[in-house]
C-alpha cells in the first residue's frame, strides 16, 4: 500500500510541511491529540487513533464523521497504536510527523518504537530540522541526498557491521552503539551514497539546512 502519513502529538511541524506531505500520502492518520493540529492546517484526517485522552469535545465535533478508534492500553503510546493499526490494515510504509519536540522522554520512546517496528514496515520521520529513515539490516539503504548534506547514523541501541559508501568519513564493518562509537555529522560526497549493516537497529538522519523561522 502507498505511504500513509501519521501526525503524532509532539511538537507539530510547520503547516506548509504538513500540507505538502499530506498531499503526497495515500492517507492521513492522527494520534488523538494531533487531530486539532491537522484541522487547523486545513486537513481532515482519515483516521484518529489513540487512548483519546487528548481529544477534546470541540475537536471531536470538528471531525464530523471521521473514524475515531479508541484503544485504551497503558503499555503502548498513541503512536504505537497508530502504527500497529495501520499494519493490521495492510500498510507497509509510513511517514511520521510530530514525533520530536521538547520532551526527550517521548522522543526517546519514539526512536525505540521505530527500531522495534523497522523489520515490519518502512518507517520515515521528518520535522522542520531534518529527516530520519530506519535502515533495514542486510540491505543497502540509499541516502538519496545531494553533495554536502550532513548525515548522522544513529544506533538504536546498537548496529553491527556498519559500512558506508559515498560519505566523507567512511565506516567499514564498524560497530555503532549508544555509549560507544557514534556516526554523527558525516557528509555526502557522492550522490550515490549508501549504508549497509548486519544486525541491530540503525537510523539515518539528514539535517535540514532550511530551518523553520523562529
Amino acid at each position: 500500500m502507498p505511504r500513509v502519513l501519521i501526525l503524532a502529538n509532539g511538537e507539530p511541524p510547520a503547516a506548509e510541511l504538513l500540507r505538502r506531505r499530506a498531499g503526497e500520502a495515500a492517507g492521513l492518520v492522527c494520534t488523538d491529540g494531533a487531530a486539532a493540529a491537522a484541522l487547523d492546517a486545513g486537513l481532515t484526517p482519515d483516521l484518529v487513533v489513540g487512548d483519546l485522552d487528548s481529544l477534546d469535545d470541540a475537536t471531536r465535533a470538528r471531525l464530523g464523521g471521521v473514524e475515531v478508534r479508541g484503544l485504551v492500553e497503558q503499555e503502548t503510546t498513541d503512536l504505537e497504536k497508530a502504527i500497529y493499526t495501520l499494519l493490521a490494515r495492510g500498510v507497509d510504509e509510513v511517514l511520521v510527523l510530530g514525533a520530536g519536540g521538547r520532551r526527550w522522554d517521548q522522543f526517546h520512546a519514539n526512536l525505540s518504537l521505530f527500531a522495534r517496528y523497522a523489520h515490519r514496515l518502512t518507517i520515515r520521520a521528518e520535522d522542520d530540522w531534518g529527516r530520519l529513515t530506519m535502515a533495514t539490516p542486510g540491505a543497502t539503504t540509499a541516502i538519496g541526498e545531494p553533495l554536502g548534506a550532513v548525515v548522522s547514523l544513529l544506533p538504536l541501541p546498537s548496529a553491527e557491521a556498519v559500512s558506508t559508501a559515498g560519505l566523507r568519513w567512511p565506516l567499514v564493518n564498524a560497530r555503532l552503539a549508544l555509549g560507544g562509537r557514534l556516526g554523527v555529522s558525516n557528509e555526502v560526497i557522492d550522490e550515490r551514497a549508501s549504508v549497509t549493516f548486519g544486525s541491530g537497529g540503525l537510523a539515518i538522519y539528514v539535517v535540514n539546512t532550511r530551518h523553520r523561522p523562529a
